[in-house]
């Protein structure tokens, strides 16, 4: 990771301060790896360890030359990392001289790191650099739940009998082909054959699909990236769908007592998604099938590592082993610009920064895919073995996957275009086609969830416009009366309550649900009967009553209530409400 400084030698000074300070306050940081005879283990070393600042004097370099000599010297230092007595955080100020910024690299292992700890890291970096220029001691915000304590909670979480439900959720992907079309058939997938094919998305459609796309469908950006994915593989592969490994931060709410928002560590998460498509193309519907599929993966996705290499389980950790790897691995990183603010001492420098894989090593996927939204563009790196695959074949993909979005994208933005999927409504057992059919004649829909016992037990006595449970009151209210203030003044309380806006529904269901309505307004009916003798008042009363009763209500339609202001003197107004 290079970022790019334009700070003065003098502070660069302190650099040293506030890395060892970086160290001393995450543990992460200090870890160490050996191979064992059952497997490696992870320590800590003491919080004391010393990570020295290099200093790298490349101020006599011509232009031309300096990209070749940061990438030398940056390699350098990523092939000093060591596993088992460290370090595994090099740092060093690149010097280039007094009309070039400084730049301060920056490598810790992915075994120390994640993509949210960078975040992290770099916050506490600008806290800590700061202080130490207005020499103010370093005070770091606190840490939170420690790599360690999670990892621990996690090996006695994998002990639970609730991931053997999931496993054969995990299993069921071993009957979807996962192979991918390559040009060479016969080519070594390795490192030292990695190519990248970069595709970017332009500012303005970036921002629709961050910000007005979502309303369409309820959806996050996850599910749209993925549906263009799909129409993109299963078009490529000619198969009804297709597999693909999915990377997550991993930093799931899986215990009460414990918050990862402040840990550095690597806790990412990586697990097998299935995009079944099945033929579908209208993009509505193939937004709203990849939407549920996402959703119906449990703890998003993090079971199935535990399955994989933490259960107990000698009978299901093998066969989840042995699924068949994808051949491709897709990972949104987010909004890269949210850290680029205009305090930021540091930023991101471009060019390379040496190789961050052995060039001997096998690469994992056939296909790895990496997003971003940086410099308000979506950006997504294609990379790929040209071992495998010709140049010209991934730039088509990569276009088709554009096109797709494109397409995706356009649909969302349709005037009118509008729908919800069931797990917006995860207390309501529906289908997508009932569901469907309630939009269609309640369209502003709020909320949606099961009824209660005695609920159930009303609504099967119930028959048509029903008067069962029908509670009726009056009140004499004394003084004067502004109608339409009484008016809204009971329709603030609908606004405010959800369930005088809720009503019932059960149209071809096997059991009815309770829809929320975003709005409802309250029948106030009034009548004036002060030239009236009081027996006649007293007669009509009985009546409005009777007629209020036997009018009875529509379930399906709140408020399951109305108002009837009756006027029969100056001073005096009885209220009739049912």
């Amino acid at each position: 990771m290079l970022w790019v400084a334009a700070f003065c030698w003098t502070l660069a000074r302190c650099c040293l301060g506030f890395v060892e300070h970086l160290v001393r306050h995450h543990d992460a940081l200090r870890l160490r790896f050996v191979r064992e005879e059952k497997g490696w283990k992870q320590t800590h070393a003491a919080p004391g360890v010393s990570v020295p600042l290099a200093r790298i004097d490349l101020s006599k370099c011509a232009d031309a030359e300096l990209s070749v000599a940061i990438d030398q010297a940056c390699g350098e230092l990523q092939a000093s990392l060591n596993l088992s007595d460290g370090p595994l955080l090099r740092a060093a100020l690149l010097d280039l001289g007094s009309q070039r910024p400084a730049r301060l690299f920056i490598v810790i292992h992915h075994l120390a790191v994640d993509g949210v700890s960078w975040r992290i890291l770099l916050e506490d970096l600008q806290a800590a650099c700061a202080q130490l220029r207005h020499q103010q001691p370093v005070n770091l915000p606190a840490k939170t739940t420690s790599f360690k304590d999670w990892a621990q909670r996690l090996v006695g979480h994998a002990e639970c009998a609730c991931f053997r439900k999931e496993a054969e959720q995990w299993l069921a992907l071993a009957q979807t082909e996962a192979r991918l079309p390559v040009d060479q058939p016969d080519g070594a997938n390795l490192e030292a054959s990695t190519e990248t094919v970069t595709i970017t998305l332009e500012a303005e459609r970036t921002r629709a699909l961050l910000q007005d796309v979502p309303a369409a469908y309820n959806t996050q950006i996850n599910d749209v990236l993925l549906a263009a994915l799909g129409l993109t593989l299963t078009r490529w592969t000619a198969q009804p769908s297709v597999v693909v490994n999915l990377e997550g931060h991993g930093r799931e709410e899986l215990f009460d007592d414990a918050d990862l928002s402040r840990s550095v560590g690597w806790f990412t998460s990586l697990f097998p998604v299935r995009l079944e498509l099945g033929g579908l193309t209208e993009p509505g519907a193939v937004l709203k099938s990849i939407k549920e599929q996402l959703r119906r993966i449990p703890n998003r996705g993090v079971g199935f590592g535990l399955l994989r290499y933490l259960s107990p389980n000698d009978g299901l950790t093998p066969r989840v082993r042995a699924l068949p790897q994808p051949g491709v691995v897709f990972n949104y990183l987010g909004q890269l610009d949210a850290a680029n603010s205009a305090e930021a001492m540091f930023l991101p420098a471009n060019g390379s920064v040496g190789p961050v894989h052995s060039p001997k090593a096998r690469r994992g996927h056939v296909l790895e895919i990496d997003g971003c939204v940086s410099g308000g563009q979506l950006r997504l790196d294609w990379r790929y073995s040209a071992n495998l695959h010709r140049r010209e074949t991934i730039e088509t993909v990569a276009r088709q996957f554009i096109e797709a979005l494109q397409e995706l994208i356009g649909h969302c933005l349709t005037p009118g275009v509008q729908g919800r999927t069931p797990s917006d409504f995860p207390l309501a057992r529906i289908d997508q086609p009932s569901l469907d059919r309630l939009l269609q004649t309640h369209p502003g829909l709020e909320d949606l969830y099961a009824v209660s016992p005695m609920q159930k037990l009303f609504h099967s006595l119930a028959d048509g416009r029903s008067r069962i449970g029908f509670e009726q009151f009056r009140y004499t209210l004394q003084g004067p009366m502004e109608v339409e203030s009484f008016r809204r003044a009971w329709q603030e309380v609908v606004n405010r309550h959800a369930i005088l806006r809720t009503g019932l529904w059960a149209d071809e269901l096997d059991e009815p649900v309770q829809i929320v309505h975003r709005a409802a307004t309250v029948p106030l009916d009034h009548h004036d009967w002060r030239g009236l003798p009081p027996a006649e008042q007293a007669e009509k009363m009985q009546s409005l009553c009777r007629e209020l009763r036997d009018a009875g209500f529509d379930l399906a339609k709140p408020p399951l209530m109305r108002l009837t202001l009756v006027q029969i003197a100056s001073s005096r107004r009885p209220l009739s409400s049912g």
